[in-house]
């Protein structure tokens, strides 16, 4: 018989199929103390979330392996399930309450009294689960005209990439820090700029300063709250859950994820409403494309050179630039187009007319700053001057005219 009053036999686990935890062993003695030791993102708080039944696990299909404790399995699914096993667990901000479900332990004396992102949408102020995380870029003059992509590591155990951006900069990014605001109204802060301009300072041999920003954006992640102590902590992987209250239509969240697994999160996510409402058909996605995005990626250098000989008149930048934004939808954007006064006005750069019709009639675009930063980034080319003839000219042509911030947003 085992002398050990706990024993963590093989634990495994995956999050949307990225392995974080492999084959862990661990047995506790009577009257002994161990400690857990390991770098940011080994598992140490995946593993204690195992040991304490966290949702986090439970909720992301559980765990392989075997908690035993006394010398018998355990089959607890939930914290209270632990303590009532006599597993304890003291947070690095305690905070639990017996008694309680994880989501009041966690937002006890801090429940939401304001609208947010959850609440502000379903009106209601009962949402635990989301933990906003502001991320900021800031954009250069080129550091370096290597085609490829670097991650640097700093002190703090983050890291930090820098990749060519749009031929002529570079692309510095990003922080990591708890967010309380307006997801709307978030810009980078001056601790960021200053994080940011030190670490690749660290590599690069001519150091980045914050008179060499062109542009900064920034955005906010609404990841799954795991409990982690530090924003660059909190779990990246998305989590689904259903929640289905008596007498009210089930309700999908989703927490988390980012465009490099959109489609595996959207079939994920259709498994789940297909799970309340009935399967409606098979993953499909694996063998789709976006618009424009009909050939192989080694094909993008053919692409350019079949646009530039259908369209002579093209300068090879602005090719190269209308094939990576619009792929094989390019030659439906020029048109019949049979020399540059065929596309119509120019605003800048490499923006004319013809695309910005495009923009307005097939990609949404209600206003220049749509076009010149979450379409083109020509904002990087266009004088104030150019950027304000040009928030006139989609005025005009959209009839909106809320003032953007496309004449403002360059740093």
């Amino acid at each position: 018989m085992s002398d050990a009053v706990l024993e963590l036999q093989h634990i495994s686990k995956s999050f949307s199929g990225n392995r974080v935890l492999r084959d862990v062993s661990l047995r506790v003695r009577p009257g002994t103390i161990h400690a857990v030791v390991g770098e940011n993102g080994a598992g140490k708080s995946t593993l204690m979330n195992v040991l304490f039944g966290m949702p986090v696990i439970h909720d992301t299909g559980g765990h392989e392996g075997t908690i035993v404790l006394g010398g018998q399995p355990a089959r607890y699914t939930s914290p209270s399930g632990a303590m009532a096993a006599g597993i304890g667990m003291v947070h690095q901000e305690f905070m639990l309450v017996p008694g309680f479900a994880v989501a009041e332990n966690i937002k006890l004396n801090r429940e939401p009294t304001k609208p947010s992102v959850l609440s502000g949408v379903f009106g209601r102020n009962d949402v635990h689960n989301v933990r906003l995380v502001q991320g900021s870029h800031i954009i250069v003059r080129r550091k370096f005209s290597d085609p490829r992509a670097y991650f640097f590591q700093n002190p703090d155990n983050r890291i930090i990439f820098a990749i060519p951006y749009e031929q002529d900069f570079t692309l510095i990014g990003t922080t990591d820090r708890d967010y309380k605001g307006d997801p709307a109204k978030v810009r980078i802060s001056e601790e960021e700029i200053s994080y940011l301009c030190n670490a690749a300072s660290e590599y690069f041999s001519e150091p980045v300063k914050p008179d060499d920003i062109v542009w900064t954006y920034s955005g906010v992640r609404p990841l799954f709250d795991d409990g982690a102590s530090k924003a660059q902590e909190a779990t990246r992987d998305y989590v689904l859950k259903v929640e289905e209250a008596e007498g009210e239509a089930p309700l999908l969240n989703i927490f988390g994820g980012k465009l490099t697994t959109y489609r595996r999160l959207a079939e994920h996510a259709l498994e789940k409403i297909g799970a309340a409402i009935g399967e409606k058909g098979k993953p499909w996605t694996a063998g789709s494309y976006l618009p424009g995005g009909d050939f192989g990626a080694e094909r993008y250098d053919a692409q350019v050179r079949a646009l530039v000989s259908r369209y002579p008149f093209l300068d090879g930048r602005h090719a190269e630039r209308l094939i990576r934004n619009y792929g094989t939808k390019a030659a439906e954007l020029l048109g019949v187009a049979t020399d540059v006064s065929g596309l119509g006005r120019h605003f800048g750069g490499t923006l004319y007319e013809c695309e910005v019709r495009w923009l307005v009639e097939h990609e949404w675009a209600f206003a220049a700053e749509d076009i010149l930063w979450r379409r083109t980034k020509q904002g990087l080319r266009l004088s104030r001057d150019e950027a304000a003839a040009l928030d006139e000219f989609v005025s005009t042509l959209t009839g909106v005219k809320e003032k953007g911030e496309a004449v403002t947003e360059q740093a």
